[in-house]
């Protein structure tokens, strides 16, 4: 993974992986790559969308056949919790993220 220049990978949340999720976890965060776990099925289609990119099922099928870029990708704290803010996108679509805390 880290040959195709992939620097974040975002992980589908699932009851069957949790063991292969935290063993992958530690190797990509060695890696250096931010690993975002137990994103919502539900989201993966949105995320997919939003940065034009296509969901990965199979690590077989790993490569840069429709990447995607941004300038910045960092972990920011909103109260106790943290977010991923992604900012410079390229090709991005038009959609429109409000984040509401209360």
């Amino acid at each position: 993974m880290k040959s195709t220049g992939c620097n974040i990978l975002l992980m589908q949340k699932s009851v069957l992986n949790d063991a292969v999720t935290d063993l992958l976890s530690l190797y990509l965060t060695k890696a250096k790559m931010l690993v975002i776990k137990d994103v919502e099925r539900h989201d993966i289609k949105f995320i997919t969308n939003t940065l034009n990119c296509l969901p990965i099922v199979n690590i077989e099928y790993f490569h840069l056949q429709k990447p995607w870029f941004a300038d910045i990708v960092e972990e920011v704290s909103c109260g106790d919790e943290n977010i991923v803010k992604i900012t410079g996108i390229k090709n991005m679509t038009n959609t429109t993220n409000v984040v509401i805390h209360g």
